[in-house]
């Protein structure tokens, strides 16, 4: 869902970064919360191989002035895939996997379409395959459970043939999420505090929706009112409330610290969780059976196309890749600089990926 009128606002504001001369990140960011009305934030920075800055601004909770800290954990929405992606590229490089063998090589009772479909396809959004959600403004699924959304999708037919086209999925991670159940050994979330966030003390993360008591984790305000339809505007912030079944985790789960956040993508950037040439191959844009790379049209959305489970920015000077979620928080690595950037919000609406490339600018020569 794409906020335009915010989004064409944040740009002017990083139009007015790049001109401006000796504006620090703290100033910046200080305004940009006023001008966005987000109530709290974390921020890092990271350059050349190290954490240089991690911030935490405003507050997690109004309604009792709880500030924000370093350890307190946003809810990161469909950031969750970027984790799932490197979740995913663990195994191949362990010879699980590889990723252009047909999902239904891994995985029984799978509609016989879809068992030739590679995990790449998967991965990139060009699977074809139907979406198990709802509509397109929020993450409620068609049923509670995994067997029951590939029960009711499982006469539908595809939306197109594998690798000719791109269209944003939550089936696709869904079955990955299956996958690195059905190879690992371990469920979906043990995976993820075992193999992804205990080797580096990472404390504190955990998924689960608005329902759950998460401890630490800041609440989500929003501008829309969601029903059936086009959300409604309003003109005032109301506390978001989300509904994500266990099976939902690998795409959209994850809530996390920007302490903890930083020192996992840290780690990711420094080879300790995958090495350098599959991390790459995460950052490549999605290609068709032709041969094209799809994109999406210019508008005010800084990035163009799918990796594997993160987007990618091919901006000449400075090309980037990372991830979006939930209209509230985003993340940017950009390799020719040596930068990377993490901005949660607990604003839905608050245009974070043009926050997070305005910081980052901030610091290119």
């Amino acid at each position: 869902m794409t906020v335009m009128p915010v989004a064409i606002l944040w740009y002017a504001d990083v139009v007015a970064a790049r001109e401006s001369t000796g504006e620090s990140v703290d100033q910046y960011v200080k305004t940009g919360m006023l001008e966005r009305h987000i109530p709290g934030m974390g921020l890092a920075v990271i350059r050349n191989g190290r954490i240089d800055k991690i911030g935490a601004h405003g507050y997690a909770d109004l309604s009792f002035d709880v500030k924000v800290r370093p350890t307190t954990l946003f809810s990161v929405a469909s950031i969750t895939k970027s984790f799932t992606a490197v979740a995913v590229m663990m195994l191949v490089e362990a010879g699980k996997l590889r990723l252009d063998d047909g999902i239904g090589q891994y995985l029984e009772g799978l509609p016989p379409l879809w068992r030739d479909v590679p995990m790449r396809r998967l991965l990139n959004h060009t699977s074809g395959l139907p979406d198990d959600t709802v509509d397109q403004y929020t993450a409620n699924t068609i049923a509670d459970t995994s067997e029951g959304v590939l029960q009711l999708l499982r006469d539908r037919h595809i939306d197109f043939v594998p690798g000719t086209a791109s269209r944003y999925n939550q089936t696709n991670f869904l079955l990955l999420g299956r996958l690195i159940e059905k190879l690992s050994g371990q469920s979906f979330t043990q995976f993820g505090a075992e193999r992804m966030f205990k080797p580096f003390n990472l404390q504190g993360a955990a998924f689960g929706d608005s329902r759950m008591v998460i401890r630490n984790r800041a609440t989500v305000y929003t501008p829309f009112r969601f029903g059936t339809g086009t959300p409604m505007l309003l003109d005032h912030a109301e506390v978001l409330h989300y509904e994500n079944a266990p099976f939902t985790y690998p795409h959209d789960g994850l809530s996390i610290s920007i302490e903890n956040f930083a020192i996992w993508l840290n780690a990711l950037l420094n080879s300790k969780l995958i090495s350098r040439s599959s991390l790459e191959e995460i950052w490549t844009s999605a290609k068709l059976n032709d041969g094209s790379i799809p994109q999406r049209p210019p508008a005010t959305t800084l990035w163009r196309s799918y990796g594997l489970g993160w987007v990618v920015a091919p901006d000449k000077s400075h090309p980037s890749a990372g991830g979006k979620g939930g209209m509230r928080a985003a993340f940017f690595v950009y390799p020719n600089d040596n930068i990377a950037v993490i901005v949660l919000t607990n604003a839905q609406g608050s245009g974070p990926e043009r926050f997070a490339d305005g910081i980052a600018r901030l610091y290119f020569p």
